[in-house]
């Protein structure tokens, strides 16, 4: 049995020497491909258009694998044409950079034309680092108070304010603590005039400012009524808004906006109704807006009419009468019986006097 020789070397499908004109072939190919990628970099460095390498042929890829050596040539072969693009890229950058440097004729006199004038002191402190900056912006030391120092500084403190106390207000200061700023912010010389009272001191709320802490983010629910019909029809409802009677996003009391608006009252009743019909208690009259207040309380529509409230007015207006109904029937009743006994004794007594 004949040895292998030491250069033969086994492939993927056999031994790689059975076909010296494949390997051959493979060769050829491999050069060509070289040449390729050399020729497309040339025209890639001069920047004129260029094409990548070709995939080889899967025949030609599959037989490749059969000779080891031929198919590490046709890895770094891909790996190389992989990594030509970026640097032809770069040489070509380079080379356009020197060319315009050289291209440039720049004389002196542009160069000085050019050139900033000398920075300030201000623009020469800040150039410099930030520690030399804090060095030069900071304060020298500041000497110790004495003891007498500090007591006539806290003595004439004290002056102050006792005499701010007993000054008297000047006229209007008093009013414009009271009711705010009205004085807009935005436009030049306040000529606008601000809506929000609360815009220059924000309005002060008590602690507990109310029980029916609810509908804080609701502007308006559905409710359902029902018809002749049997059916129920939906109804949209709308919520009074904060602002109205002093309150806020924070403040908010869920007051229908029909009950307590004039106009057209509420279509449901104070139990069906999502929002408030309850009235004002005596915790949210400390904060809410007196004016708005009174006026809803003219409109007569604060407090819900309940069957409770009504049922002792029917029964006091119901007593008198039948009281005085019932009067006139036991007067006949007792009449009648009385009368029935005397005619039973005197009946008795003449039965007695015949026998």
């Amino acid at each position: 049995m004949a040895g292998r020789s030491p250069g033969s070397s086994k492939g993927l499908y056999g031994p790689s020497s059975i076909d010296p004109a494949m390997r051959s072939r493979l060769t050829r190919e491999l050069d060509e491909r070289d040449a390729f990628i050399a020729k497309e970099a040339e025209k890639a460095s001069k920047g004129l258009p260029y094409r990548r390498l070709p995939p080889w042929a899967n025949d030609s890829f599959s037989e490749a694998l059969n000779f080891p050596d031929v198919a590490d040539r046709h890895m770094r072969q891909m790996d190389e044409a992989d990594k030509m693009l970026p640097l032809i890229r770069e040489a070509r950058k380079e080379r356009k950079t020197l060319q315009q440097i050289s291209n440039a004729k720049i004389s002196i006199k542009d160069i000085k034309s050019r050139c900033r004038p000398a920075p300030s002191a201000n623009e020469a402190r800040d150039m410099q680092p930030k520690e030399a900056q804090s060095a030069q912006s900071a304060p020298g030391p500041v000497p110790k108070m004495t003891i007498d120092a500090i007591k006539s500084r806290y003595e004439s403190a004290l002056r102050v304010s006792e005499t701010r106390d007993v000054e008297p207000n000047p006229k209007g200061v008093r009013e414009a603590r009271e009711h705010g700023d009205q004085r807009g912010r935005g436009d030049i010389g306040g000529s606008r005039h601000s809506d929000d009272a609360t815009q220059a001191q924000p309005k002060a709320y008590p602690a507990f400012w109310s029980r029916w802490q609810i509908c804080s983010d609701i502007t308006h629910l559905i409710g359902y009524i029902d018809g002749h019909d049997g059916m129920k029809f939906a109804l949209r409802v709308e919520k009074l808004e904060p602002k109205t009677y002093g309150g806020d996003v924070y403040h908010d009391l869920g007051l229908c906006k029909k009950h307590f608006t004039a106009g057209p009252t509420c279509p449901f009743g104070w139990e069906e109704c999502p929002f408030r019909h309850w009235a004002i208690e005596q915790v949210e009259e400390a904060w809410v807006d007196p004016n708005w207040l009174a006026s809803v309380r003219r409109m007569d529509r604060e407090k819900p009419k309940t069957e409770e409230a009504e049922k002792p007015k029917t029964e006091e207006a119901e007593k008198p009468k039948t009281e005085e109904a019932e009067k006139p029937k036991t007067e006949e009743a007792e009449k009648i019986a009385k009368a029935q006994k005397k005619g039973g004794k005197r009946g008795g007594r003449g039965q007695g006097q015949g026998v």
